[in-house]
């Protein structure tokens, strides 16, 4: 698997969930093939409303001017990783930092 940076449980994507949850796609399709059909015998945490935090920091919205064919790119890069335009480039601008 590739690489994924260390998260904390509201912010990361969904490969970093099933990293740290130890289950795959497939896993969780059968869970909730299980679940619909009332025999899953697992247990649901608590359902917590509204938007999960992305950090423990406060955060600073910024604005940037990109060429649109960059922005696309960019779009497509984040719907690849099952990830919004802004968790993507959080992620990149960190990784980009830290080399």
């Amino acid at each position: 698997m590739d690489y994924l940076p260390p998260c904390n449980a509201n912010q990361c994507n969904a490969d970093q969930r099933n990293e740290i949850n130890n289950v795959d796609d497939h896993m969780l399709d059968s869970m909730a093939a299980e679940y619909e059909k009332g025999s899953w015998h697992g247990e649901v945490g608590p359902i917590k409303a509204g938007h999960p935090h992305i950090s423990d920091e406060d955060l600073t919205r910024i604005s940037v001017r990109l060429p649109q064919s960059l922005l696309r790119t960019i779009d497509l890069k984040a719907k690849s990783k099952k990830e919004n335009r802004s968790q993507f480039l959080r992620d990149t601008l960190s990784h980009a930092i830290q080399d």
